[in-house]
């Protein structure tokens, strides 16, 4: 019993550190992070050989890409066809204002 206690936490800190290696940082600012709710998510990117930044705001259901929202890479702006990488940071940029 005890070893088969050991072999399902062997399993899911494996299954936790697979799905860990395909995951990327999702950041959301000013409108969007309210209209989503959030402001910050770890997802799993999808499974393709090429994922872009444009594939991951579809990921996140939050409709049409407004023109004017950017888009940043590991605080770098990119456009939304660049390929995204597992661990990095992907921003979505609403316009700012102010003064």
């Amino acid at each position: 019993m005890q070893d088969d206690a050991r072999t399902n936490q062997d399993l899911q800190l494996f299954a936790m550190t697979k799905s860990s290696e395909r995951t990327l940082q999702v950041l959301l600012f000013a409108s969007l992070r309210d209209q989503a709710g959030w402001d910050e998510q770890c997802i799993l990117l999808p499974d393709k050989d090429v994922v872009t930044a444009d594939d991951i705001w579809h990921q996140l259901k939050l409709g049409p890409r407004p023109a004017s929202v950017q888009i940043s890479i590991n605080q770098r702006l990119v456009n939304s066809l660049t390929p995204v990488q597992i661990g990095d940071e992907v921003a979505f940029l609403p316009p700012f204002t102010g003064g």
